[in-house]
């Protein structure tokens, strides 16, 4: 009900006003899939995609949305090219399997509940990535790194103590 009232204010409609949000990703989603049709195997190079997406508006002849790819998967792609995509879902597919190794591997609640945690984490940093690149900015990098570092290390404590 609260998200009701508050979703048909005009402060609401105000801010959504002249934005159109689909229609700008759409354009960068297709900027960058021509990166990748023209650079499949190695990509343009790491971040690279986003100073390019500049030459791609302008021989279509259009202005769009000059920014990095907006989805995880299509950022790596275009910046990395075939070989990064398939490293970056190596990673993301181990990570998520540590986790899940985690919370299934123990009994006790509070490791049970981190790996728990740490899976949900994974999954919902994957639905937002959808429309969003996560890897760009420097405080989410830093908070991946800590999250894959805890992975791991809970993850070879298990393993050791099985031994």
């Amino acid at each position: 009900v609260v998200f009701a009232v508050w979703g048909s204010s005009s402060e609401v409609r105000l801010r959504f006003q002249g934005t159109d949000a689909i229609k700008e990703r759409v354009d960068v989603w297709s900027a960058n899939a021509a990166m990748i049709k023209a650079h499949p195997f190695f990509g343009v190079g790491w971040h690279h995609n986003s100073e390019l997406s500049h030459a791609y508006y302008e021989s279509l002849g259009t202005k769009g949305f000059e920014s990095h790819a907006h989805n995880n998967v299509l950022d790596q792609w275009a910046s990395t090219g075939l070989v990064g995509v398939i490293a970056f879902l190596w990673l993301n597919i181990s990570l998520i399997w540590v986790a899940y190794s985690i919370y299934k591997n123990t009994h006790d609640l509070l490791w049970r509940s981190l790996g728990l945690g740490l899976l949900g984490a994974w999954f919902c940093l994957h639905i937002n990535g959808l429309t969003q690149a996560n890897w760009w900015d420097a405080k989410v990098l830093h908070q991946l790194g800590w999250a894959t570092a805890l992975s791991i290390e809970v993850h070879s404590r298990f393993v050791r103590r099985k031994r």
